[in-house]
């Protein structure tokens, strides 16, 4: 890898641009094709196709055409006779912008492509620049719930109901905090486990200084209240010592954090969040943030039984008000994907489908959203069992490609971009949408990267 450049600099700012949002995102992104654009103009070379390159490009025409088909037949045919001109020219040209925009997450993966396969990008200042981020982040939030709700910056945490449900630090409204930490947060971890191979130089606290960040940026995202990425982490961090001899001679004490945690979150018959938290001395906030997550783990329980029924034939015993609402959602998204199942909707086509959908089940939710919460389901609504195939080879060729990396240094580098797209195709999360330009960013950024470094 070459020394400090300005594109190395650019790429770097990436975890900065997530903290300001997606404009100072998509204008990272932007300078950075500027400048592989520069180099492909001065080299006169581009970088050799692979075959998963080529697979994301089919991927993206695949996506394009879809669009086009579905954007076609809905100005044509409306669902109805019902649908106005209007409705039907809003939701054809819907589909049709935004399948032509998504593109962009296209430019973004073959640019990161074209740059690491020039070896123009010190990835080291990326790893140094996720980590600061990372701690201040994780600093922020803590401070932020023992302050009332007000970070360092003097921001404020959104209030429902006079109570705090979740703390965002430097995310202000936009309740992502603990979805970034769980994504950046292993840059950190893995820098200090790692700490002679990105310093040159011995450090006698690196164990100290690991298991203190990963106990800071654990109980940061249980503050932060975005209870998937805290279950995502816990999940990652079993995968990272697996995959890290240094951690496998030392840290007993992560493991059984890990299981403990998963367990005192997954067994609710043995361990009742509620009956350890209604003290006096208890702390009201304490108090709703443990509830909030014990919520979560009943909605888990109804979930999960309510489909073994479904599979094995039985009537499922929930009514209307009693399920969670990811059930209803899930149950959308399939009723949904009913509809098209070959080639689906189109991207931006969910709700528009969604309510037009057959309902056979009296306490189905009429209502959609804009997307099921759920990529899997998303992804077969909007592009079909076709684009299914397509994620799930992305996500078997991730798994695949990393585990044939052979170099040990190669592979430091690889591991925290292989937990984020593991975490992102881990199929029965609730997530954002797929197709959300910061979610799809992490995806074919995550994606290139990875691709990019060389197995030896």
């Amino acid at each position: 890898m070459k020394n400090l450049n300005i594109e190395s600099l650019i790429f770097s700012l990436i975890p900065i641009s997530y903290v300001l949002g997606i404009v100072a995102l998509n204008i990272n992104f932007f300078l950075l094709l500027i400048y592989a654009i520069i180099n492909i103009k001065n080299t006169k070379e581009i970088f050799n196709l692979k075959l998963i390159d080529k697979i994301v490009i089919i991927f993206f025409l695949y996506l394009l055409i879809v669009g086009l088909i579905n954007a076609y037949e809905a100005y044509q045919k409306p669902f109805n006779i019902t649908d106005s001109k209007s409705y039907a020219k809003e939701y054809s040209l819907g589909i049709l912008f935004k399948s032509i925009f998504y593109f962009k997450s296209l430019l973004v993966y073959l640019v990161l492509r074209q740059l690491f396969e020039k070896q123009i990008i010190n990835i080291k200042i990326f790893f140094f620049v996720s980590a600061i981020i990372s701690l201040f982040v994780s600093i922020d939030i803590i401070f932020q719930y023992l302050n009332n709700g007000t970070n360092l910056l003097g921001m404020k945490t959104l209030e429902i109901s006079n109570m705090i449900l979740k703390y965002s630090g430097v995310f202000g409204e936009e309740q992502i905090a603990g979805g970034f930490l769980q994504r950046f947060g292993f840059f950190l971890l893995i820098l200090l486990i790692n700490f002679e191979f990105f310093f040159n130089k011995e450090n006698k606290l690196k164990k100290f200084l690991f298991i203190f960040s990963f106990f800071l940026i654990l109980i940061s995202i249980f503050i932060s209240g975005n209870r998937m990425p805290f279950m995502l982490f816990l999940m990652c961090s079993f995968l990272m010592l697996l995959h890290t001899l240094n951690l496998k001679k030392y840290f007993l004490v992560l493991i059984s954090l890990i299981l403990i945690s998963t367990f005192m979150l997954v067994d609710s018959k043995k361990f009742d969040l509620k009956q350890y938290i209604y003290y006096e001395s208890t702390p009201q906030k304490v108090r709703t943030l443990f509830v909030y997550y014990d919520n979560l783990k009943n909605n888990v329980y109804k979930i999960v039984n309510a489909y073994k029924n479904k599979v094995i034939g039985e009537a499922v015993d929930l009514k209307y008000e009693d399920r969670p609402s990811h059930m209803h959602e899930f149950d959308n998204g399939i009723g949904t994907w009913k509809m098209n199942k070959i080639i689906g909707g189109g991207i931006n086509s969910y709700w528009w489908v969604c309510i037009k959908r057959n309902i056979t089940d009296i306490n189905e939710r009429t209502t959609c959203d804009s997307h099921p919460h759920n990529y899997y389901l998303e992804i077969m609504s909007e592009l079909g069992s076709i684009g299914l195939l397509f994620s799930l080879f992305f996500f078997f060729f991730t798994i695949k490609h990393f585990f044939s990396i052979t170099s040990k240094d190669i592979r430091i580098y690889a591991l925290p971009f292989y937990l984020i797209l593991i975490a992102e195709f881990f199929p029965i999360k609730s997530s954002g949408s797929f197709f959300y330009s910061l979610n799809s960013y992490m995806i074919f950024f995550s994606m290139a990267v990875l691709f990019s470094l060389k197995k030896n």
